[in-house]
């Protein structure tokens, strides 16, 4: 019977093990193992079993749950309270996962807090099959247990968003004598709250706050913090702070697609999910669908710009387009997309203040302990 060893049980694991052992058309299924490192299957969505993971349990997806799916398990067969709206939450997009396992795997497949130590290819001139040989270490309680296995076949579903990317700049320290001249620098998947801003785990009541990066983090991020000081300043139960500067830097112009468009109707106004618009392939010319690459000139920035407009029908004038309109001029290239309702509101109303750059060093203050 073939062997298939799959590593890694987040949503690519959990799918072609589910595949392997239903799909067989013709013999027996092959003899399917899974080895997850983590406490749960999931990835980097099993938040409930690690809240400080990389991945925020309160953040939406930027896909509508009718992307962010399998075909055969409908969101709406789960019994989630709260139910997931159209952008699930990641703590929901756990629990489907967790569902979707129970429903379409077996026990004894998935071998959880299994770290793959070694993965060998072994092929001798007088074997004509290629096989594996993966040594394991698995935990039980305060015991590791190490073992070697053969299969026929390996596919690695490791993901490649597991780490934190690490800062491409130098951060050089400096001295202060105030506790309070103290910053924090954190990378964005570690931020949850507003405390986690400061070294005394309270709210910070002073300063400025330096988001770096024009990317998806970077727009969501800089929208939660915003969000927070928001609710800090005007909700009944808030402190009242006043907001403090977010500056955001960016490589690049960054404008923020709301999660709902335009239909393109305009005699009846009508919107859906974006992702159902983006994949509309009515919309998309005849030729076969293909990925482009490279740098980007004066035609291909105008085509994305009219895109962009166009997704943006009825809220592009509300995204302040000074960044775009630099870019052009100093050669930035051409704008990044986002998925967020907040940033672009916050942008517009100065909370979020767009800085077009690159930062090449960072200076962190250290207190001086100076004899009393």
């Amino acid at each position: 019977m073939v062997s298939v060893a799959i590593i890694g049980a987040g949503p690519a694991g959990l799918v072609a093990a589910k595949t392997l052992l239903h799909s067989s058309s013709e013999g027996p299924a092959p003899t399917v193992t899974v080895f997850e490192q983590g406490t749960n299957v999931g990835g980097l969505w099993a938040v409930e079993s690690n809240c400080n993971g990389i991945i925020n349990p309160g953040m939406n997806t930027n896909l509508s749950k009718f992307t962010v799916c399998f075909s055969d398990l409908a969101w709406d067969s789960l019994e989630l309270q709260p139910p997931a709206n159209i952008y699930p939450q990641a703590w929901q997009v756990n629990r489907y996962l967790n569902t979707y396992a129970a429903k379409y795997i077996p026990a004894g497949v998935i071998f959880l807090q299994t770290y793959v130590k070694v993965v060998e290819y072994l092929q001798t001139p007088f074997d004509q099959e290629k096989r594996w040989k993966i040594t394991t270490i698995t935990r039980a309680g305060d015991n590791w247990t190490e073992r070697e296995d053969i299969f026929d076949y390996l596919i690695i579903a490791s993901g490649f968003f597991s780490k934190a990317r690490q800062k491409p700049f130098s951060c050089h320290s400096t001295t202060t004598e105030n506790d309070d001249c103290l910053p924090t620098i954190l990378h964005s998947s570690q931020y949850r709250q507003l405390s986690d801003l400061s070294l005394t785990n309270q709210p910070p009541t002073m300063g400025k706050i330096l988001v770096i990066g024009g990317s998806h983090s970077g727009g969501e991020v800089a929208s939660l913090i915003a969000m927070q000081m928001s609710d800090a300043r005007h909700s009944p139960v808030g402190s009242g702070a006043q907001p403090l500067d977010i500056i955001h830097a960016m490589p690049h112009p960054l404008v923020s697609i709301p999660s709902f468009v335009r239909t393109g109707n305009e005699n009846c106004p009508t919107f859906m999910q974006l992702d159902s618009r983006l994949y509309d392939l009515s919309s998309r010319p005849d030729d076969p669908i293909s990925f482009n690459f490279g740098f980007t000139n004066a035609e291909k920035r105008k085509k994305l710009k009219d895109t962009l407009a166009m997704l943006m029908s009825g809220t592009a004038h509300a995204q302040d387009d000074n960044l775009v309109v630099q870019a052009d001029r100093d050669k930035f290239g051409a704008p990044y997309a986002v998925v967020g309702d907040k940033y672009v509101e916050f942008v517009r109303s100065g909370a979020i203040k767009q800085v077009l750059g690159r930062i090449t060093q960072v200076e962190q203050p250290l207190l001086a302990r100076l004899p009393k």
